[in-house]
């Protein structure tokens, strides 16, 4: 049975290819201790944006925690926080993506994923909004 292509894996590609080989081949290898820290602390950073983002935005929609559909996109909620997109090859966790203006399949408008300060997750999101491109049809625009 062929491993799901995760943000993980993808994270781990961008820093070693060979790395994202492995957890594509499901292999799983002992976690640093520097590892452990870095996803303490991108944990912490991520629900401290997303409660100032809950806080600066309290009137507006903002959905938390939701699958992805193309429905839901449709929809044109300005902005979605903790999305997963997942289907029979693909499981990719979004912290957060904004409705922006432009044509897309969607509508006159389509979502860009907002970066978080870590620099893997920069160079990452390409990798992530071609997965939900292909598995939503072409309908993201991605902001580095």
């Amino acid at each position: 049975m062929a491993t799901k292509i995760t943000r993980d894996v993808l994270e781990s590609y961008v820093h070693c290819t060979y790395k994202g080989h492995l957890k594509l081949a499901g292999e799983q290898g002992s976690t640093s201790d520097y590892e452990v820290l870095q996803a303490e602390a991108r944990s912490r950073v991520r629900l401290s944006a997303a409660d100032r983002l809950m806080g600066r935005h309290k009137g507006g929609a903002i959905l938390r925690g939701v699958a992805l559909t193309r429905p839901l996109l449709k929809q044109g909620v300005p902005r979605i926080l903790d999305a997963t997109i997942e289907d029979h090859a693909l499981s990719i966790h979004f912290d957060a993506l904004q409705k922006e203006v432009g044509m897309s399949r969607l509508g006159d408008f389509h979502s860009t994923r907002r970066n978080g300060p870590a620099g893997s997750r920069r160079s990452c999101s390409s990798c992530m909004a071609l997965s939900l491109a292909i598995s939503k049809g072409g309908s993201l625009a991605v902001e580095c």
